[in-house]
């Protein structure tokens, strides 16, 4: 090998051992850089590990925060949801017992055949008990029904196949305006036929439901033969049919909105409680924040009349929520004359005993946890007549007075 060649070879040499170390330097600092991540991303996990626990044991020691939509059950699950209930709802032995505790409703059984709800039931008929009034045309006496402790009114709406939602989304818009929250009663014509076509029904609502009403009562006695079809009264088919997909539409288009089951008719059989108990067993508890009832028959005190008893306690004790009396009054003839037949047993209810009796039902749905609403049926109807004595029924008497409205006023106001 001549000298240049052996200097050009050892020059070689030179230059890969150069290139060898500058690589395995590089490999070297990429290897640290990749430590470097690996030790950072480790401790960001147990930051945020760190961080879960701390909350978690926050909330155990009594800094709740508020819960989040949960995801519901399937319907093969036993449970539609957690039980998130604090204090069992008591055994009630008297329904008019005063007891200080709120009562949030149980869950209820989830079986299969129904859709999932859109939202939890219950949270939508939470708060203090409120006080509301049905008026005739319109809010001429706000100032009455305020004097009186009203906050709510109710608007009926009879359902046909094809209806428009503009009329009663204009009567809402106008309750409101007054500054009353509203109450919408959805039932059928007073004759329905043999089928009801429950798919348009829903859609009504879901387009009702975008006016804003405060509370959607979903139809009126379905348990009467002249509102609902005879070979399908039952409190399960009314809920698989009706309340179900009803409750699924409103809480789509607002889940603040109170659903209402529909208040059924005193039939005087016993029949009422079965209904009742035939929608618990389908699971209607995860369909309705609150119980529709009705009571317009009363000829005693509330603390004496037993029937109002039953229609305030068969309900809680079947569906373990609270109620809603859509439509509560007490009938007098006082200033229009003799009653109409089939109405003897107001036949000596006057007007003071009116006023008394509305003022004591108040004081006793204030001091239960299980009664939400009561609408007072009526303010100011004017019909007198021999089927339909509505007049006997306003808070406002034929002279114009309405000694109601002091009495519930102070019975509202009441601490």
């Amino acid at each position: 090998m001549t000298p240049r060649r052996a200097a050009d070879s050892a020059q070689r040499d030179r230059q890969e051992n150069r290139r060898e170390r500058l690589g395995g330097l590089g490999r070297a600092r990429l290897s640290f850089v990749h430590a470097v991540i690996g030790l950072a991303v480790l401790v960001l996990i147990g930051a945020l590990l760190g961080l879960a626990l701390a909350r978690s044991v926050g909330r155990g020691a009594g800094h709740a925060e508020p819960l989040p939509e949960a995801p519901f059950a399937g319907p093969d699950a036993d449970l539609a949801l957690p039980d998130f209930q604090a204090t069992p709802l008591p055994t009630i032995d008297d329904p008019f017992a005063p007891t200080p505790t709120l009562v949030v409703a149980r869950p209820a059984p989830f079986p299969t055949g129904l859709p999932t709800p859109v939202s939890r039931a219950g949270p939508a008929a939470q708060g203090p008990f409120e006080l509301g009034g049905q008026v005739a045309y319109d809010f001429r006496h706000a100032a009455l029904m305020q004097r009186a402790g009203m906050t709510w009114t109710r608007i009926e709406v009879t359902w046909r196949p094809g209806q428009s939602t503009s009329l009663a989304g204009r009567e809402i818009e106008r309750a409101q305006r007054a500054g009353f929250k509203v109450l919408v009663s959805v039932t059928g014509g007073e004759r329905r036929p043999d089928d009801i076509d429950y798919e348009a029904f829903v859609e009504f609502l879901s387009a009702l439901a975008r006016y804003g009403p405060d509370a959607v009562e979903v139809w009126s006695e379905p348990n009467a033969p002249d509102r609902w079809p005879q070979a399908e009264i039952d409190g399960g088919v009314y809920l698989r049919n009706m309340l179900a997909p009803a409750y699924n539409a409103i809480k789509a288009a607002d889940r603040s909105i109170m659903v209402i089951s529909g208040a059924l008719r005193p039939m005087g059989d016993g029949s009422e409680s079965v209904f009742y108990q035939q929608m618990a067993a389908a699971g209607a508890g995860n369909f309705l924040d609150c119980v529709g009832v009705r009571y317009l028959a009363g000829g005693a005190p509330p603390a004496e009349n037993v029937g109002l008893q039953q229609v305030w306690q068969q309900p809680v004790e079947a569906l373990r929520k609270p109620v809603c009396f859509v439509a509560f009054g007490y009938l007098s003839a006082e200033g229009y004359g003799e009653m109409p037949p089939g109405y003897e047993w107001a036949s000596g209810t006057t007007a003071a005993d009116q006023a008394a009796w509305l003022a004591d039902a108040v004081r006793l749905a204030r001091n239960n946890p299980y009664t939400r609403l009561m609408i007072v049926w009526n303010v100011d109807y004017l019909t007198w007549r021999q089927e339909e004595p509505a007049a006997g029924y306003a808070l406002i008497r034929p002279d114009g007075s309405c000694p109601a409205c002091d009495a519930l006023g102070a019975a509202m106001s009441a601490p």
